[in-house]
């Protein structure tokens, strides 16, 4: 399935600050820190 989206990447130094935050959620699926972004807007 394709999924469009326009994103912005998230910077590297935010994005290791959540990775060490994510700890303590159970049942969460995390992506690796390179995928981090804000979705703007999804398109399907």
């Amino acid at each position: 399935m394709l999924r469009l989206f326009t994103a912005l990447a998230v910077p590297f130094d935010i994005a290791e600050t959540l990775r060490r935050r994510q700890t303590g959620l159970p049942g969460a699926r995390w992506r690796p820190t390179d995928h981090l972004h804000i979705t703007l807007s999804f398109y399907g």
